[in-house]
């Protein structure tokens, strides 16, 4: 949450701006507020490749909200990596010289 009745909200701690957001979230609403995964990022991360998901974004509890990239916030990606035999290849016309 970043702004809230006019208020900007920015420069407050991610902690606190959670707690403002879980308690306008009502009990049984269809509204799901995700909850933090604490532990080991390593050990999450490995949960979260287990299972196919796309990766996780780690934030630290006590930053504030920035725009654009940040050492606070950081994204890491799962990826699916094996090994494939070649079965052909051609060469691009357009690497080709014109005559």
């Amino acid at each position: 949450m970043l702004h809230l009745n006019g208020h900007d909200l920015r420069d407050m701690a991610l902690e606190e701006r959670r707690e403002i957001l879980a308690s306008m979230i009502e009990p049984g609403s269809r509204m799901q507020f995700s909850e933090p995964l604490p532990g080991e990022a390593k050990a999450i991360f490995h949960l979260v490749d287990k299972a196919d998901l796309e990766g996780i974004v780690s934030k630290r509890r006590d930053s504030k909200y920035r725009s654009g990239r940040s050492t606070a916030w950081l994204k890491i990606k799962s990826y699916m990596v094996d090994e494939f035999d070649l079965l052909a290849s051609s060469e691009s016309r357009a690497s080709q010289p014109s005559p």
